[in-house]
């Protein structure tokens, strides 16, 4: 009995996942006060431009805490500062798909 030589078969690419990928959920905080500064460097002096004021109310995105007196927020785009002392944390609340056929009718 003679066996014929087989090659091995091909590699198929990995199937694509079926878990949808998810960034991390970013921290999001509130300004508490009138007219808070958002700079351009952690510091009230002349090296810092002010970028733009915000109203009380109004929602950041938290990047990280700079030092004991600044955070890191996004605005804009870019890293920016405001006074950890006019900021607050607001509740985040993860998003979770319902499982299927759970609907209420």
């Amino acid at each position: 009995m003679t066996t014929a030589a087989t090659e091995p078969s091909p590699t198929l690419p990995p199937e694509p996942s079926t878990v949808p990928e998810t960034e991390p959920v970013a921290a999001v905080y509130r300004i508490k006060g009138t007219g808070v500064n958002v700079r351009s460097a952690p510091s009230t002096d002349a090296n810092s431009t002010v970028l733009v004021q915000l109203s009380n109310g109004t929602e950041v995105e938290y990047v990280k805490r700079y030092n004991e007196d600044w955070a890191v927020i996004n605005y804009d785009g870019r890293e920016a500062y405001v006074s950890n002392q006019f900021l607050e944390r607001t509740e985040t609340v993860a998003e979770t798909p319902e499982p299927a056929g759970s609907g209420q009718q």
